[in-house]
């Protein structure tokens, strides 16, 4: 591709993002996605839609020979992950978050978004020049792109899952904690407790298990050929109806992240407001105090009296987040993608397809941290961790804008 073409197709899917994302800010504002609705269209999302794309684009476009090719991807999640990680660890003695703060702050540097957004991407790529001469072209990324979660999951939810419930200190997930003293025995078994809760999520759950049941019926050739049989498939009506109820994945998705960031943003707003009202109410309260009452100049109150509440709401930390979004979008993408786009030609021969090199390069394209990092603290009860993440959520998928167009071009020119 030329490089005017290479720029002007990652500037278009940038564009669709923040057209999309505008959309659910507006359709948060009309209260057409409510907080209430999205939790209900990402749970049906994750339960239904999205295990049903992963089963149908697994089992028809996944073969032996291309497991063997493709097999490396969980493993470049890993290697994602850990740069991610290291450099996350750093970060946090130079940018010294507050304590609630400290494990979140590694967990949002180490686990990026990487199934959500990049199915939005590859899905925006698909519908362009040349990706659109590929009918299969959508139904190929998104099969690397499912294979490579694979690795990213077991690592989330046996690190970081368990990490972020115990900066949190909440309640063992096998309820045997005891709240006084619990002996040695005891801690064990909350520690085995929660490695087991934790495999339990991240094995144990529709995507997952329908990522595995799609891997083993497109590598084996017998049950292909039951699903996907050119010549008539005992059981084609299944993959069918798979098949329907998968096509809505990518567009619900995108809903769930337009519209949570779009809620994010009115919320943040709102509150903003509600404050300023607050200090104004404030500071004319003590103006009024200051000719009425001389006592309220020294800091007393004359007795009867209610003392004014003047203390200001908590300020953000705005120096820790941007610091944080610094380091995900810049420093850990720019390495990221820097030693993702050296291994990839030393280990994939050069006719290897292109659209596995493409993902792994959008996978290391600093995209912002995983909308689970802010749901566990919230189900953790570490409410000032997940306030935090959300307005440094606010802030990467504004920074994304610009970094994503440079990362997708470079990605674009690398490979084709």
């Amino acid at each position: 591709m030329e490089l005017l073409s290479v720029f002007l197709s990652a500037l278009s899917t940038v564009v669709t993002i923040l057209l999309l994302n505008l959309l659910g800010i507006g359709m948060s504002h009309y209260k057409l996605l409510t907080q209430r609705f999205l939790k209900q269209l990402a749970g049906l999302s994750s339960k239904v839609f999205l295990p049903s794309l992963i089963f149908t684009g697994l089992s028809k476009g996944l073969t032996l020979e291309k497991l063997m090719l493709s097999g490396l991807l969980p493993f470049f999640a890993i290697l994602h992950i850990g740069i991610a990680a290291a450099v996350g660890y750093f970060a946090r003695l130079f940018v010294k978050p507050s304590k609630e703060f400290w494990t979140p702050f590694l967990c949002a540097c180490a686990f990026h978004n990487s199934s959500a957004l990049p199915l939005v991407i590859t899905t925006a790529l698909a519908t362009q020049h040349p990706f659109s001469n590929d009918p299969n072209a959508f139904e190929k990324m998104s099969t690397y792109i499912f294979l490579y979660v694979t690795g990213w999951g077991i690592l989330f939810w046996c690190c970081g899952y368990t990490s972020l419930l115990d900066s949190a200190r909440t309640v063992d997930l096998t309820e045997t904690v005891d709240a006084e003293q619990p002996s040695t025995g005891k801690k064990n078994q909350v520690a085995w407790g929660r490695i087991g809760a934790a495999l339990k999520k991240g094995f144990v759950n529709p995507p997952m298990i329908m990522t595995f049941v799609g891997i083993v019926v497109g590598i084996t050739p017998a049950l292909k050929e039951l699903f996907h049989g050119e010549r008539g498939a005992p059981l084609g009506f299944v993959a069918s109806a798979i098949l329907i109820l998968g096509q809505p994945a990518t567009g619900i998705v995108t809903l769930v992240i337009a519209g949570t960031l779009g809620g994010t943003v009115l919320d943040k707003i709102k509150y903003i407001k509600q404050n300023r009202k607050q200090l104004d109410s404030i500071t004319a309260s003590k103006e009024l105090d200051q000719h009425v009452n001389p006592l309220v100049v020294a800091g007393t109150h004359s007795k009867g009296e209610a003392a004014i509440d003047s203390q200001p709401p908590k300020a953000w930390p705005v120096k820790v987040l941007l610091w944080l979004c610094f380091f995900k979008l810049v420093v850990i993408g720019g390495i990221q993608f820097g030693v993702t786009a050296w291994l990839v030609p030393l280990i994939f021969p050069a006719d290897a397809d292109p659209f596995l090199k493409l993902v792994l390069l959008i996978e290391a394209s600093a995209l912002p941290s995983a909308n689970l990092n802010l749901v566990i603290c919230q189900q953790a009860g570490n409410k000032e961790a997940a306030e935090t993440l959300s307005l440094a959520y606010i802030l990467m998928y504004i920074g994304m804008l610009i970094t994503l167009v440079v990362y997708l071009s470079l990605a674009l020119y690398i490979v084709f």
